[in-house]
C-alpha cells in the first residue's frame, strides 16, 4: 500500500508537534523552567493551531478550504511563537529559550508548510487532469 496523500501524514505531525508543546518547557528563567500553562494565551493559541492542523487533514475533498486553513494554521503558529517568546520576556527575568520547544515549533512549522506546498501540487495536478478529460 502506498500513501497518496502525504500532506495528510505532514499535517498530522505539525499538528502533534504542536500539541507536545503544549507540555514541555518554552523557556527557562534562571534556573526555572517556563511551562506553556504559566502562559494562557500561549496554551490556547497552541491548542487551537494543533486542533485547526487536525481539522485540515479531514478537508481533503475541498482542497481549497485544506489550503485556507493550513495557512491559517502557519500563521497562528508563528503568532503562538512570538507571543510565548513575548510573554516570557516581559513576564520573567534573564529569560533563554529552550531548544527542545523551539525545535519543535521548527518541526511543526516545516512540515505544515511543506503539506501546504502538496496540497497545491495536488491541486495542479488534479487542473491538469481535468484539461485532459
Amino acid at each position: 500500500m502506498v500513501i497518496q496523500r502525504w500532506q495528510s501524514v505532514l499535517l498530522f505531525i505539525s499538528a502533534l508537534c504542536m500539541a507536545i508543546v503544549c507540555f514541555i518547557p518554552f523557556a527557562t528563567a534562571g534556573s526555572q523552567l517556563v511551562m506553556p500553562t504559566e502562559l494562557t494565551v500561549f496554551l490556547v493559541l497552541n491548542i487551537t493551531t494543533a486542533i485547526l492542523l487536525l481539522v485540515s487533514i479531514f478537508m481533503f475533498n475541498n482542497m481549497r478550504r485544506q489550503k485556507l486553513i493550513t495557512l491559517l494554521g502557519i500563521f497562528l503558529m508563528l503568532v503562538s511563537f512570538f507571543t510565548g517568546a513575548t510573554s516570557a520576556y516581559v513576564n520573567y527575568d534573564d529569560v533563554n529559550l529552550a531548544i527542545g520547544g523551539c525545535a519543535l515549533f521548527a518541526v511543526a512549522l516545516i512540515t505544515a508548510i511543506w503539506a501546504y506546498r502538496r496540497i497545491v501540487a495536488d491541486q495542479k495536478l488534479l487542473r491538469a487532469a481535468d484539461r485532459l478529460r
